[in-house]
């Protein structure tokens, strides 16, 4: 059997097998679908790419690159990338919401204080 066909072939084993796990983890709530679609769309991107062998001979080509192994070394370089900045993005989105929760909630302390003291010169 032709080595490129083998590895081609254990690549799209290997991301089917990923995208299954996904799956099988947003169907039991243990994944949010919002968190997974970023994961999905690479999977699928990278099984497209892999597949397609006229597309992957024409990007080893135009990356002046002479093996198959330097390509699939730069899409998972590429994968891991997009992923970081994407769980990057996430977090600074969540740092932000918690700044705003943190001074929402001190607003809301200072005015049950300030209630609380309205009451207490009230009932005296």
């Amino acid at each position: 059997m032709n080595t490129l066909f083998t590895i081609r072939l254990a690549i799209i084993s290997i991301i089917i097998a990923i995208i299954i796990y996904t799956f099988y983890l947003i169907r039991n709530k243990k994944l949010s679908i919002h968190l997974a679609i970023s994961w999905i769309i690479v999977e699928v991107v990278l099984i497209v790419v892999i597949s397609v062998s006229a597309f992957t001979n024409k990007l080893i080509f135009l990356l002046g690159e002479t093996n198959y192994y330097s390509l699939i070394f730069l899409f998972i370089i590429a994968w891991i990338v997009s992923l970081m900045l994407d769980t990057l993005k996430r977090v600074s989105d969540i740092m932000s919401k918690t700044v705003i929760l943190t001074q929402e909630n001190g607003l809301l302390r200072e005015k049950v204080e300030r209630l609380e003291d309205k009451i207490d010169k009230m009932s005296k």
